[in-house]
C-alpha cells in the first residue's frame, strides 16, 4: 500500500541525544537502551516540545552496519553525564509520510519515500529520523506510528 508522501518545514529542536553503534539485529536493543539513558538525565530537566526519535546516520540493513543517533526534546540546555550529548537539530524542509505498524515492516516504506523524493527532483540533504508518535506498548504494535523525515532541498 503506498503511502502519502508530504514536504513541511520542521522547527529547529533542542534535544538530547546518544550515539550508538547498531546492526539491522540490535538496532531494536541499541534504540531501547537509548532511551532508558536518555530518560534517566531529562526528567530532571524536563522535555521539550515535539517526539522522541532516532536520527539514521548511516544505513542500517541486512547487508551494513551503521551508527544511529537516539533522542528526545529537552526544555532547556543542560551539562550532560558522558554518553550524552545536549544540541539543536537544524529544522527546515523535510519529505515525510507515517507508517502505521511494526517496527520491522518499515523498511519498504523508506524505499518508497526516497523514490518520492527523487521522482519530485529534491536532493536529499541530512540524514533520515524516525520520530515515534505513540507509544505500542499502550496502542499494540499493529497501531504503532512512525513518522519517517528526510531532509530535502
Amino acid at each position: 500500500m503506498p503511502h502519502k508522501v508530504e514536504v513541511k518545514e520542521v522547527p529547529d529542536l533542542l534535544v538530547a541525544s546518544t550515539t550508538r553503534h547498531a546492526s539491522l539485529a540490535t538496532v531494536g536493543t541499541e534504540v531501547q537502551e537509548g532511551f532508558v539513558a536518555l530518560t534517566r538525565v531529562v526528567g530532571p530537566v524536563g522535555y521539550g516540545e515535539g517526539m522522541p526519535g532516532v536520527r539514521y546516520h548511516d544505513v542500517v540493513d541486512e547487508w551494513a552496519d551503521g551508527t544511529i543517533e537516539v533522542f528526545v526534546p529537552v526544555a532547556a540546555p543542560f551539562e550532560p553525564p558522558h554518553g550524552i550529548e545536549v544540541k539543536t537539530m537544524p529544522g527546515g524542509a523535510v519529505a515525510f509520510t507515517i507508517h502505521r505498524g511494526p517496527y520491522d515492516e518499515i523498511g519498504p516504506v523508506y524505499h518508497e519515500l526516497m523514490a518520492w523524493i527523487q521522482e519530485h527532483g529534491h536532493e536529499i540533504a541530512g540524514p533520515p529520523s524516525e520520530l515515534y508518535l505513540n507509544d505500542p506498548r499502550e496502542a499494540g504494535l499493529d497501531q504503532a506510528l512512525t513518522e519517517i523525515r528526510v531532509p530535502i532541498r
